[in-house]
């Protein structure tokens, strides 16, 4: 999923990002985490030439934004109910690779029922 940003509001972005997440959100396997409350951990990969302009609050604002409950649109897909519910946030920018032709930005979201015996890390894959 490739969200443009430029010359697009708040509320348009949350919509375009809550389309193609739909489907997604609409897991009834879901259900019993929806008023939960949860760790989420995001992984933004930004081009290189965004990366030291690419503010990790303003992410998790979008990501956090998007997959809450929707009061003005109950009938809008949701993870949960509302951002209070996230008691640890774990946010990672990564420069992702350029390969002309292609849009390499890639955000990773991630979530769990919060356990406080659980630590949350982040695991960078291995190539074998």
């Amino acid at each position: 999923m490739v969200i443009k940003t430029s010359n697009k509001t708040k509320k348009e972005i949350i919509k375009e990002i809550k389309t193609n997440l739909k489907s997604w959100m609409e897991n009834p396997l879901f259900e019993e985490i929806r008023k939960a409350q949860l760790d989420v951990a995001i992984v933004a990969f930004v081009p290189k030439s965004r990366v030291k302009n690419q503010d990790v609050d303003n992410i998790s604002k979008i990501v956090l934004d998007t997959l809450k409950k929707d009061k003005q649109d109950p009938s809008s897909p949701y993870l949960f109910v509302d951002d209070s519910q996230v008691v640890r946030l774990l946010v990672y920018k990564k420069p992702c690779e350029a390969i002309e032709g292609y849009e390499t930005s890639t955000l990773i979201i991630s979530f769990r029922k919060h356990d406080p015996s659980k630590q949350m890390i982040l695991v960078e894959k291995t190539v074998i």
